[in-house]
């Protein structure tokens, strides 16, 4: 029986594992490795910052497949060689080192919560969102650090709580950046964040103090300084949010082939989907992990697993077959801002308002959507 290993059980790894199933693959098993109990639907991880949305946003992936040869395991893997990878520890059923035919690397990404958690079971998770929750229920003057899609949306959902003052500073001279924000979609977020009272420093920056051993949602020892270019007194906020600093989770790779890792520390892609080295012909990499010059966005993650998934099907057939290039989607964007408000980016340069994004994914941030897309019966209320 042939075995294909999928490391990795976000956004990515649960699109390729599905639509490698709906290939139905003679003699072949699919086994996915994921560090975490659950699925943390990061969608919606920065409203179950501010309200309780614990028994939504982790999600079982006890049902994830539907034929009885397919599993997912819970595990830490540590390194990976030309046909094997090797769990930090063993697992009771498949041991310490799993035998593979075809791997594929979705590991993705690492952010500060509540965006994601980087807890790895469900009541150290569930944990980490009460503490995040009770910060900021407590605090006055929140500080959000970083202007991006998740800094915004992050300012959105505190503005649904009453009586908070809320600070956004971001070191470029538009919200997002102009790689992967028009200026008019910035401009359109600029105007929420104004309408709702939150000031924004652009182009500045903030003295954080040393972040080693800090939380991403921390409140300040002492009080901080004024923002360094325009001078935006901070003196009083009692609650500092990180909103930066993403990192692609590729240490695992770096220690098995680091020749695969860019500088960025992203990982070395063909258009094929297949990592970029001159042997490893059965080993694919998708989502935020690989080097694929597009916005690292969740949407983009099923174009990749269908992509991997035909080409796996085609070399088991047979090991010369020709294989399908991804071609990057069109561009688009969707920020909310709270439960009824948003900008939506189209191509073409179209930009839509609050109707759409309340009723695209503001309003239940997919939560509904993702729990069918698990095989799950029902969403918890």
């Amino acid at each position: 029986m042939k075995t294909i290993l999928i490391v990795g059980g976000g956004y990515a790894g649960i699109n390729v594992a599905k639509a490698l199933e709906k290939q139905k693959l003679a003699d072949t098993r699919i086994i996915l490795i994921e560090k975490r109990s659950h699925l943390y639907h990061c969608v919606a991880g920065l409203r179950a910052g501010v309200e309780n949305l614990d028994e939504q946003v982790f999600i079982p992936y006890d049902k994830l497949f539907t034929q009885p040869q397919n599993t997912v395991i819970q595990g830490l893997v540590s390194r990976f060689d030309a046909s094997a990878v090797y769990l930090e520890t063993a697992h009771p059923e498949h041991g310490s080192q799993i035998n593979y035919d075809y791997l594929v690397i979705a590991t993705g990404t690492r952010y500060p919560a509540p965006a994601r958690v980087d807890k790895l079971s469900l009541k150290e998770g569930k944990q980490q969102l009460a503490d995040i929750r009770q910060k900021v229920n407590g605090a006055k003057h929140i500080l959000i650090v970083g202007g991006g899609p998740v800094g915004i949306e992050m300012a959105g959902e505190l503005t649904e709580l009453p009586d908070k003052k809320v600070t956004l500073v971001h070191d470029q001279s538009q919200l997002g950046a102009a790689a992967y924000m028009a200026p008019k979609v910035s401009d359109a977020l600029l105007k929420l964040l104004n309408a709702s009272n939150v000031r924004v420093s652009l182009s500045d920056s903030v003295a954080l103090p040393p972040l080693d051993g800090l939380d991403s949602v921390f409140v300040p020892a002492t009080p901080l300084a004024p923002t360094k270019n325009k001078n935006v007194a901070l003196d009083d906020v009692d609650l500092v949010i990180l909103a930066f600093g993403n990192r692609p989770d590729s240490a695992w790779v770096k220690n098995s082939f680091p020749e695969l890792v860019q500088p960025n520390q992203y990982i070395k892609v063909r258009p094929t989907l297949q990592v970029d080295h001159p042997t490893l012909k059965n080993v694919f990499v998708i989502g935020d992990i690989a080097d694929l010059k597009e916005s690292k966005l969740a949407f983009r993650t099923k174009g990749h697993g269908e992509i991997a998934a035909t080409n796996i099907t085609r070399l088991i057939g047979a090991k010369d077959a020709s294989l399908k290039e991804y071609q990057k989607g069109p561009d688009m964007m969707l920020v909310t801002y709270g439960k009824s408000k948003g900008v939506v980016m189209l191509p073409y340069g179209i930009v839509l308002g609050n109707w759409v994004a309340k009723t695209l994914k503001a309003k239940t941030l997919l939560l509904d959507r993702f729990w069918k897309e698990m095989n799950q019966p029902q969403m918890p209320q």
